[in-house]
């Protein structure tokens, strides 16, 4: 009898445990996957891709220099002091047979937002104990996030001087990613985009011939927001009063007479130019004053006018014909013999 209340009390014992049991969720806990690899690592790699033509002007007397930086997050506010920064340059690169790569090393499972700045420095320039290349074009160390242009390439002047003008190593580029980083390398092919608007004046007569500029003042976007890609206020700033020293004849297969490079956004803005003009057909310089030109990045703005006046050509005069008659008394005389 006893055998059997125990035989009872077992079975509603394990009725108990199972009712008890049904009201528990139970919550499978699957195995991580971490792709093809299923290496585990802390690295971004980051490919970097120029646009078309960067590369060419690299090479010679100067080579594109990268500088990547990479933030926790991914919002605006949210990007503070860059987690780490590296540099690279096309012309090391190429010594040491690498490609144009930065790789990162992060903590997994968070958000990062990486921004890179290419532009062009002097091929002879090294990077320092710290792996920074001296800046030139552009000023890349004044804030994480910003980038300014040196108004006097290579100098620390804040007069814009006349090899700003006529020098396409003023172009530069950019790119912005953002993303998750899990616990898996993550490789990220980033192609860049260019930051800056071309403004060219063009002399849209048929006059030719040589010309000189001295220009005295200029309004341009100085300063790129990485973040957004996008130029802050205009920058009024004084030119050296010099004449351009690289000014080219403008003849019928180059009508271009200068140009400058600016900031530019998704949108367009505004700059301005004041300039003088000199050559042969004028008796003293043609004052020039430009506003709201239209500029965008990675879109060539042509300002083009009738700067060169044509050759003054004597004109014959219109009046009254006047003949001056004068009379001679004297008379040719000749002897004739019979």
């Amino acid at each position: 009898m006893k055998y059997l209340e125990t035989i009872k009390w077992m079975a509603l014992s394990s009725l108990l445990a199972f009712a008890s049991s049904s009201c528990v969720d139970t919550h499978v806990v699957e195995p991580e996957t971490l792709g093809e690899s299923g290496a585990i690592s802390s690295e971004v790699v980051i490919n970097l891709t120029n646009p078309k033509g960067a590369d060419t002007k690299a090479g010679g007397d100067y080579k594109l220099r990268y500088v990547a930086r990479i933030f926790q997050g991914t919002t605006t506010a949210a990007l503070n002091k860059a987690i780490a920064t590296a540099e690279i340059s096309t012309g090391d690169l190429s010594e040491n047979n690498q490609e144009n790569q930065i790789i990162f090393e992060v903590q997994p499972d968070s958000y990062y937002t990486i921004l890179v700045f290419a532009d062009y420095i002097p091929s002879e320039t090294t990077a320092n104990s710290s792996g920074h290349y001296k800046d030139c074009f552009y000023n890349t160390t004044e804030d994480e996030k910003t980038v300014l242009l040196i108004p006097s390439p290579g100098e620390s002047s804040d007069i814009i001087s006349t090899s700003f003008f006529n020098n396409d190593y003023h172009d530069c580029f950019y790119g912005m990613e953002t993303f998750e980083k899990g616990k898996e390398e993550k490789v990220i092919n980033l192609v860049l985009q260019r930051a800056v608007a071309k403004v060219i004046f063009r002399e849209k007569s048929d006059n030719l011939g040589n010309v000189g500029i001295t220009a005295s003042q200029i309004g341009i976007h100085r300063q790129f927001y990485l973040p957004n890609g996008s130029p802050q206020a205009l920058k009024t700033s004084n030119v050296t009063k010099t004449a351009l020293d690289n000014v080219e004849e403008v003849t019928d297969n180059n009508k271009d007479i200068f140009y400058f490079y600016t900031f530019g956004g998704a949108t367009s803005s505004e700059v301005s130019i004041d300039f003088n003009l000199t050559s042969t057909n004028l008796p003293e310089p043609q004052p020039f004053s430009v506003t709201g030109i239209p500029v965008k990045r990675n879109f060539k703005t042509i300002v083009s006018g009738e700067y060169i006046p044509a050759p003054e050509v004597p004109q014959p005069s219109i009046g009254d014909i006047i003949l001056n008659l004068t009379t001679s008394a004297d008379w040719a005389q000749e002897e004739i013999e019979k």
